[in-house]
């Protein structure tokens, strides 16, 4: 499992992502976290296969969990 984080300093936004997913194997979740605009990384994310989305400014131990748990059981979020 991956936890990615889109805004680091010296690689950003979805090369980012796709650069872990050529890295990892096709059953390696990705969980893309973010404190960007929220409504085009989530459906940006949705769209290239990551397991789930966390908004880095909402982030608590709780929503974690859940979000790993999702990723291992293989149930994506699903944009609404």
């Amino acid at each position: 499992m991956v936890l990615l984080d889109l805004e680091l300093p010296d690689q950003g936004g979805f090369d980012t992502f796709f650069d872990a997913r050529a890295a990892a194997s096709d059953d390696v979740p990705i969980i893309v976290l973010t404190g960007s605009d929220l409504r085009p990384v989530v459906e940006n994310s949705l769209r290239a296969h990551a397991a789930n989305f966390l908004e880095k400014f909402d982030l608590d131990q709780e929503k974690l969990v859940k979000a790993l748990q999702s990723a291992t059981s293989g149930k994506r979020r699903q944009s609404t």
